[in-house]
């Protein structure tokens, strides 16, 4: 049954054109979807590509709490998207990107709350981009940028705190501080 899954995807995917199958590859960087600006900073995608994978049924899209469009995929096809990311010359450039995209976004969020005009919004962006902040956390200390780990870090702590999560930031904390 999954050999009979995996070849329906693996057919699914050679019927996409070239660059729909590297975006499609591109888009397994991200844990849980993302959001088109995010895929734009991240892989470079245009909105005719996008809207081929859409179309195709090899990704999906639903509105995120903010009402901004989000594009994901079933665990089943990112499982595939995932093998051929790995197959991508410049894979690891991508995970950083999307690492450094993500510190952007916490780091943003950060400053919005000091200055007191972060809306709910903003916080329910954190919590739906969760995966992609802990995949972020993860390549940054991977790569042993320990600045960068301790930025996201920094920026991301208000948020465990009010998310009742303080001791995992406290252990992310004490790993960017031994890196």
């Amino acid at each position: 049954r999954q050999r009979t899954l995996r070849a329906t995807i693996e057919w699914s995917s050679e019927l996409l054109d070239d660059d729909e199958q590297e975006l499609f590859a591109c888009l397994a960087v991200f844990t849980g979807g993302c959001r088109r600006d995010d895929l734009a900073a991240v892989c470079g995608a245009d909105t005719l590509r996008l809207a081929g994978l859409v179309e195709k049924s090899m990704v999906r899209r639903r509105l995120d709490p903010g009402g901004v469009d989000r594009y994901w995929m079933l665990e089943t096809i990112r499982e595939f998207a995932v093998e051929r990311l790995a197959g991508l010359p410049g894979a690891g450039d991508l995970r950083r990107r999307h690492a450094y995209r993500f510190l952007e976004v916490a780091a943003t969020t950060w400053a919005l709350f000091v200055a007191g005009s972060a809306s709910q919004s903003e916080f329910e962006r954190l919590a739906t981009d969760e995966g992609n902040l802990r995949s972020a956390l993860e390549e940054l200390r991977d790569a042993g940028d320990a600045d960068a780990l301790g930025r996201l870090c920094a920026a991301l702590f208000f948020d465990w705190y009010f998310r009742g999560n303080p001791a995992e930031g406290a252990d992310w904390a004490r790993t960017a501080l031994r890196s």
